[in-house]
């Protein structure tokens, strides 16, 4: 298969491409730059707009796509505002439409749980999350009204190796190898985390798994871990699983406006799919260096 991806060079982005190659599938990450690395994927260039995307991706001629690229910024300032729009919402409009003009068979997007801050109510914690929600609206237009085969997995908050240190569990990890103290919030909130590899596989279930795709309106799943922790446990967990002591945990950072206290996943999970790694088996990984990759 070919397969073309947004994001392809991302945390989740470059997992899956070097999962879908050596696999032996043909992957193209759409870029700011054009051309191909030797050993990499081939890039197909984006500047803003869909006709040269869309005549790019004919002549490619992809199978299946996938959209992971995202703005994740929290904040929701007249500077963010415009960033936000034109990579959360914008550029997947154009992405959808090219892959229409070169007929394009299935288009996954990855999404967010974070559209929904209370259980059973669209109530967007941020406008990053407003953003995703509102493509996933609008890809529901093209999943009815055009013959491309649309569906959205809701993520939940993806861990791994080699993960960008702003995160959470990085910063505790970090904290506790170091002995340093760590501050947080007094963790009442729910967390379920989806290691990278459960989510590449996902994404690997969406594309080539018939179950994820049916008559249905919609389409909207939700790719979650295994173990609904509390996260005021979290890092005692981890530091049992580093055989290392807890440093001083202070928790007095206030809570997130709209903080999401409860695990209420709002749509089924992604039908033929199970996550296989489980927490403390993740953790353990990272903390010996080792990946979860057969």
């Amino acid at each position: 298969m070919r397969i073309v991806i947004s994001g392809g060079t991302g945390y989740v982005g470059a997992r899956l491409t070097s999962a879908l190659m050596a696999a032996g599938h043909e992957v193209a990450v759409i870029s700011r730059s054009s051309g191909v690395t030797e050993a990499g994927p081939a890039r197909i260039l984006y500047e803003g707009e869909s006709q040269g995307l869309a005549r790019d991706l004919l002549a490619w001629r992809p199978d299946y796509a996938v959209h992971l690229a995202a703005d994740v910024r929290k904040g929701h300032s007249p500077a963010d505002v415009d960033a936000l729009v034109a990579s959360n919402v914008t550029f997947p409009m154009h992405f959808v439409n090219a892959c229409i003009e070169a007929k394009v068979k299935r288009f996954v997007n990855i999404s967010t749980f974070s559209t929904f801050s209370r259980p059973d109510e669209y109530s967007p914690q941020t406008f990053y999350a407003a953003t995703k929600r509102a493509t996933e609206d609008l890809l529901t237009f093209f999943h009815q009204a055009e013959l491309l085969e649309v569906c959205s997995l809701c993520f939940y908050d993806v861990y791994g190796p080699g993960q960008a240190h702003q995160r959470f569990l990085p910063a505790l990890i970090r904290s506790i190898q170091s002995g340093e103290a760590m501050t947080m919030s007094k963790g009442e909130q729910e967390i379920c985390f989806l290691h990278v590899d459960d989510a590449v596989e996902a994404v690997r279930t969406a594309l080539f798994s018939d179950s994820a795709w049916s008559d249905s309106d919609s389409n909207i799943f939700t790719v979650y871990g295994d173990e609904v922790l509390i996260l005021r446990d979290v890092p005692g967990i981890v530091a049992q699983a580093a055989g290392l002591a807890l440093p001083e945990v202070m928790p007095t950072l206030p809570y997130r406006p709209r903080e999401i206290m409860r695990f209420a996943p709002p749509y089924d999970r992604l039908p033929g799919w199970k996550p296989n790694i489980h927490f403390r088996t993740g953790v353990a990984a990272i903390l010996q260096g080792q990946s979860t990759l057969a």
